[in-house]
């Protein structure tokens, strides 16, 4: 184990890195799926392609041979490859992020999306107790996948509460640090 000193606030606290030498980590085996997403991102995404597809189009038409030459090569092939990009997603299965900082900003947006793309979220939140606005929100969601934990990173305590918690349901894939 190793001890390092912080500055957070005024404050100074100490942290404990646990060094993971007694476990034996795999390399993880991520797959790629193709899932056709129908939503408002890949209507966006299909509309921007587009636009930029024929107004390359149009000038390129200046140049060489005819406008319905370069429309007819260009746009189905610049929207096939949007499509696909949209719609390779990672196979998560049982996966796990562990994220700091849910109660507000970034944290609370990863959380979201990540629940969203399929991962199990720890949602580390400074006011989970207490019900702050950005725990009310994630708990809101009602979502299975979603488990809003207390976690004040200057609290060595919390960490020890939600490394057992975590332990005890699944493994972590992923610890993001958004609360610094």
């Amino acid at each position: 184990k190793q001890w390092y000193q912080r500055r957070v606030h005024g404050e100074s606290y100490t942290v404990q890195e646990q060094t993971l030498r007694s476990h034996s980590f795999e390399p993880a085996h991520i797959k790629m799926i193709f899932n056709l997403r129908l939503d408002q991102d890949l209507y966006h995404r299909l509309l921007l392609v587009f636009l930029t597809s024929f107004s390359f189009c149009y000038l390129a038409s200046y140049v060489l041979y005819s406008l319905a030459l370069w429309v007819t090569l260009v746009i189905p092939f610049s929207l096939a490859l949007a499509t696909l990009k949209s719609s390779l997603q990672l196979e998560v299965g049982d996966k796990s992020v562990l994220i700091t900082g849910c109660d507000t900003g970034f944290g609370l947006a990863l959380a979201k999306h990540l629940t969203g793309l399929g991962f199990n979220v720890f949602a580390g939140c400074l006011l989970a107790d207490k019900d702050g606005p950005g725990a009310t929100e994630l708990r809101g969601l009602a979502n299975p996948r979603l488990k809003v934990i207390q976690l004040d990173i200057t609290k060595q305590e919390d960490w020890d509460k939600a490394l057992e918690f975590v332990q005890k349901t699944s493994f972590l894939l992923l610890l993001v640090c958004g609360a610094l």
